[in-house]
């Protein structure tokens, strides 16, 4: 699997997280996710 994918944000300010990435984290549909900055970077971590 590659490390990096590049993903544009929508009019909404969504970005797509790809399956590849979502399977591995064992991140499904309707799952909560804690988003937040840290050292300048936005973190999505698994609630």
């Amino acid at each position: 699997m590659e490390k990096e994918k590049v993903r544009k944000i929508d009019g909404l300010g969504r970005v797509v997280i790809p399956i590849e990435l979502r399977q591995n984290l064992n991140i499904s549909e309707n799952d909560e996710m804690k988003i937040y900055m840290q050292d300048g970077k936005i973190i999505l971590e698994k609630n």
